[in-house]
C-alpha cells in the first residue's frame, strides 16, 4: 500500500467511524483541547493580509508576498527570527511571526476554553457574512468532519513520490498524531457553536471579538469579495485601538508590518 492508498483508505475508514460516533454520542459534551485556537489564528493572519492591501504604507510587492505565500505566514509564528527578510516568502515569515505575537499579546482570557468560544464567535461572523443563518440548525459537525477528511486527502502531496521508506513512515507517524488531536478539537468547535453556553461566549468571545469593529468589517468585506475604496482603512485604523482585544491585535499587526524592510 502506497501513501495515496494509505490517505484515502483511512480517510474513508474514519468518516464512517466518524459518523457512528456522531449517531451514538450526540448528547456528548467535549472538554476544550489545547489545540484550540487555531481558527482564530489563522483568520487573523488572513485579516492582517487582507488589511494589508489597502495599507498605502506598504509596497506593492510586500503586499503580494502577502497574498501569494500564504502558507509561510500562517507558519510565521513557528519560524525563527533569522535577520532581514530579503525574499517574498521571508517576508511573509517574518509577517506571520510579528502578527502572531499581536494576537497573542491582546488574547485575553487566553485559556482553552476561551479561546474555543472565540473560535466560534468568528466561525459565526464568518457564516453570516457568507449571508448564511448562524442559529439556523444544521450538521456543523458532519461539515467539519468533511472539510477535515479532504484536507487529509489532500495531505499526500506533502511527501514526494520519490522519498525514502524513513521518510514515509515518518510522515505516517505524523498523520496518525496529527489526526487524534484534530478529531478532539473538530468534536469541541461544533459542540461550542451549536450547542455554547451563552454566558461563557460573552465572557469569553464578546470583550475579545467584536464583528462590528470597521478594522474587521473591512477585512471581512474583503474576504467576501466587497473591496472597499482606498480611505476606508486610514478610519478604520483610526478606530483600532479601542475596542475589542481581536481589533487591537489587526491594529498592533498593522504597525508591525510598517517595521519590516520593504520588498
Amino acid at each position: 500500500m502506497n501513501r495515496r492508498q494509505f490517505a484515502y483508505l483511512t480517510a474513508m475508514a474514519s468518516a464512517v467511524a466518524g459518523e457512528m460516533r456522531a449517531q451514538g454520542n450526540s448528547a456528548k459534551s467535549v472538554d476544550a483541547p489545547d489545540a484550540a485556537g487555531l481558527i482564530t489564528e489563522m483568520v487573523f493572519l488572513d485579516d492582517c493580509a487582507r488589511l494589508a492591501a489597502y495599507d498605502p504604507a506598504l509596497s506593492t510587492a510586500s503586499k503580494h508576498a502577502l497574498a501569494t505565500y500564504t502558507d509561510h505566514l500562517h507558519d510565521g509564528a513557528l519560524s525563527p527570527e533569522s535577520g532581514t527578510p530579503k525574499t517574498p516568502t521571508q517576508y511573509a515569515l517574518a509577517a506571520g511571526r510579528l502578527c502572531t505575537q499581536a494576537l497573542s499579546h491582546n488574547r485575553k482570557p487566553d485559556s482553552a476554553e476561551a479561546r474555543l468560544y472565540q473560535d466560534a464567535a468568528i466561525l459565526r461572523d464568518l457564516s453570516a457574512a457568507a449571508g448564511c443563518e448562524p442559529n439556523a440548525a444544521a450538521p456543523v459537525a458532519d461539515l467539519l468532519r468533511i472539510l477535515h477528511h479532504r484536507r487529509r486527502l489532500a495531505m499526500h502531496t506533502l511527501v514526494p513520490d520519490d522519498a525514502t521508506v524513513g521518510d514515509v513512515q515518518a510522515w505516517l507517524q505524523g498523520i496518525c498524531v496529527w489526526w487524534r488531536g484534530q478529531q478532539h478539537l473538530v468534536e469541541a468547535v461544533a459542540n461550542c457553536y451549536s450547542s455554547g453556553n451563552s454566558a461563557k461566549a460573552r465572557e469569553f468571545a464578546d470583550a475579545f471579538y467584536d464583528p462590528k469593529h470597521p478594522l474587521i468589517r473591512l477585512a471581512r468585506g474583503f474576504e467576501m469579495g466587497d473591496v472597499r475604496p482606498r480611505d476606508a482603512f486610514p478610519s478604520a485604523i483610526k478606530a483600532g485601538g479601542e475596542s475589542s482585544g481581536y481589533a487591537r491585535a489587526l491594529f498592533d499587526a498593522s504597525g508591525s508590518l510598517h517595521q519590516l524592510p520593504r520588498l
